[in-house]
C-alpha cells in the first residue's frame, strides 16, 4: 500500500507552520523593520508645536493638539514597514511630547513597544520628569524647554538615565 502525498495534503501543516512562525515574530515580511526602543531618526525626527515655556506650563492638557495631525496608528506601523498586528504591543508615540511643545505630526510619531527593558511607561515617566523640571522645579533647578525638547529627539533613553535614574540617586 503506498500512500500518495500531494501538496494539498501537507498545505494545512504548512499553513500552521507559517502562522506559527508570524505570531512568534520568527519571520518578518521582507524589509520589515522590528519593534525598536529608539526611533529611526530618519523616519521620526521629532517636531516641535511650540518651543515658548510659558505656553506649555500654563495647562498640562494636549487635548487640543491631540488629533490634529490626522496620522493613525497604522500610518506609523506602515511608515515603519511593521505588520498592522503588531498595533497591539506598540503605542503610537511622540517623541518630543505634546506636553512639552511636540508637534501632532508624522515626523514626532513612532511605534513604541508596551514591553521590554525600555518601554513606553518609562518614557512616560522622562516626559512628566521633564515637565517638572521645565514648569515646576524651583528656579535653580529648571532647564529650558529647548533643552528638555532637544534630549527627547536626541535619545530618550540617555535623558531617562540623566534626569530620572541620576536625580532619583541624587536625592538618597
Amino acid at each position: 500500500m503506498t500512500l500518495k502525498t500531494t501538496a494539498s495534503t501537507h498545505l494545512p501543516l504548512l499553513l500552521t507552520i507559517v502562522s506559527a512562525l508570524l505570531f512568534l515574530g520568527a519571520y518578518s515580511p521582507a524589509g520589515a523593520q522590528q519593534i525598536s526602543n529608539l526611533p529611526d531618526p530618519a523616519l521620526t525626527p521629532g517636531a516641535t508645536r511650540t518651543t515658548n515655556a510659558a505656553e506649555v506650563c500654563a495647562t498640562r492638557a494636549t487635548r487640543q493638539y491631540r488629533g490634529t495631525g490626522g496620522v493613525t496608528k497604522y500610518q506609523v506601523l506602515d511608515r515603519y514597514r511593521l505588520p498592522h498586528r503588531y498595533s497591539r504591543l506598540v503605542e503610537r508615540d511622540h517623541l518630543i511630547p505634546l506636553e512639552l511643545g511636540g508637534a501632532d505630526s508624522i515626523e514626532n510619531q513612532w511605534p513604541q513597544p508596551w514591553q521590554g527593558r525600555w518601554n513606553a511607561t518609562m518614557k512616560d515617566d522622562l516626559e512628566n520628569r521633564l515637565r517638572w523640571l521645565v514648569c515646576e522645579a524651583p528656579s535653580g533647578a529648571r532647564i529650558p524647554l529647548p533643552v528638555a525638547q532637544e534630549a527627547m529627539r536626541t535619545n530618550w533613553i540617555t535623558a531617562y538615565r540623566r534626569y530620572v535614574l541620576a536625580l532619583a540617586s541624587d536625592a538618597r
